[in-house]
């Protein structure tokens, strides 16, 4: 994915939301079949320094092969995005992409931020 799409992506979205250091974009089209596996426990992103784990409940995970987008929910209703530091935070019924925020060094490389 590049950057003009995924600019257009933040802009055409219904619903934006950030968890933590999970960015939440929601997102209609099909993921490619090569992109995507099941991620039966649910886990959107792992914690590098505490362990802990952003999690969906009523709703799947495919891990995503992509520099950019990291994973991608389909959320049931009733879904939720749950981790162990930061309120429960509902998402609505759909399908949705999921990115680390990045952060930029003082020299200009891409860093992504800890959680």
């Amino acid at each position: 994915m590049t950057a003009a799409e995924v600019i257009e992506m933040f802009q055409s979205a219904k619903f934006v939301a950030r968890h933590g250091d999970v960015v939440v974009v929601s997102d209609h089209a099909e993921p490619a079949p090569e992109a995507g596996k099941l991620d039966c426990q649910g886990v959107v992103a792992e914690g590098e320094v505490t362990g802990h784990a952003h999690r969906v409940k009523h709703g799947e995970v495919l891990r995503v092969v992509d520099d950019l987008i990291h994973r991608t929910i389909v959320a049931h209703e009733n879904a939720t995005l749950d981790h162990e530091e930061h309120q429960q935070m509902p998402l609505p019924a759909g399908k949705h992409k999921t990115a680390i925020l990045r952060t930029v060094t003082p020299t200009g490389e891409l860093g992504f931020v800890g959680d």
